[in-house]
C-alpha cells in the first residue's frame, strides 16, 4: 500500500509538471512537394519588400516605372510551418487565423489536462499490479497445499501396500501397486509444475 501511495504522488507531481503547450514555429527548408504532408500549418511571414508599379509607354513601347513603395508582403522566399510543442499528458489545439496571402493573423494554443485520466489509468494499474500478487500468493498457498497433499497420498498409499497381509491375494496387490503408481504420478506433477518459486 506504501508503494501504491508513494507512486501516485510522483504521478502527480510528474503530471503537473508535464502539462503545457506552446507554438512553435519553424522554418521549413525544403519544403516537401505539393501534397506531401509534413508537420505543422504550412503558412509565410510578411517581410517589408519594394513594391514598383510599371506602365507601358505608347510611344516607346517600354515599360516605365509610375510609383515605388515599401509594403509588408507575404514572403514567397521562406516557408514555416506552425506546430505545437507539448507536454505528455496535454491534449493541445492549435487556433490559427489568416490573412487572405496566408500570413497569419492570430495563433492561439490552448490545452487540457489530461492527468487525473493519466494518474487513473496508472492507479488502475498499480491497484492490478496489488491484485495479481494477492493472486499469485493465494496460488502459490494453495500449489505448496497441493503438494503436501500429494506427498500425504503416497505415504498413506505406501502404508498401506506395506502393511497388506502376507496372505493378500495377487489381484489386490495389484490394485494397490496401481493406487501406489497413481500416487508417485501425482506428488511428482505437483512438484515438477510449482506455480511458486
Amino acid at each position: 500500500m506504501n508503494i501504491r501511495l508513494g507512486m501516485s504522488i510522483a504521478l502527480v507531481a510528474i503530471l503537473e509538471i508535464g502539462c503545457s503547450a506552446t507554438p512553435a514555429l519553424i522554418r521549413v527548408n525544403n519544403a516537401p512537394p505539393t501534397g506531401q504532408p509534413f508537420d505543422g500549418v504550412p503558412m509565410r511571414l510578411k517581410k517589408p519588400q519594394i513594391v514598383e508599379v510599371y506602365r507601358l509607354d505608347p510611344d516607346s513601347d517600354e515599360y516605365k516605372p509610375v510609383a515605388t513603395s515599401v509594403q509588408n508582403l507575404a514572403d514567397q522566399a521562406t516557408l514555416y510551418a506552425v506546430d505545437v510543442v507539448a507536454a505528455p499528458f496535454t491534449s493541445p489545439s492549435l487556433h490559427i487565423t489568416e490573412y487572405s496571402d496566408n500570413t497569419p493573423k492570430s495563433l492561439q494554443v490552448t490545452s487540457s489536462n489530461n492527468s487525473s485520466g493519466a494518474i487513473d489509468a496508472a492507479t488502475a494499474g498499480l491497484t492490478g499490479v496489488t491484485t495479481a500478487r494477492s493472486t499469485r500468493t493465494a496460488s502459490c498457498q494453495t500449489s505448496n497445499s497441493a503438494v503436501v497433499s500429494a506427498d500425504q497420498a503416497l505415504a498413506s498409499a505406501r502404508a498401506s501396500y506395506d502393511n497388506l497381509s502376507a496372505t493378500a491375494s495377487p489381484e489386490l496387490r495389484a490394485a494397490y501397486q496401481q493406487i501406489l503408481a497413481n500416487a508417485q504420478a501425482a506428488a511428482d506433477y505437483a512438484r515438477k509444475n510449482p506455480l511458486c518459486d
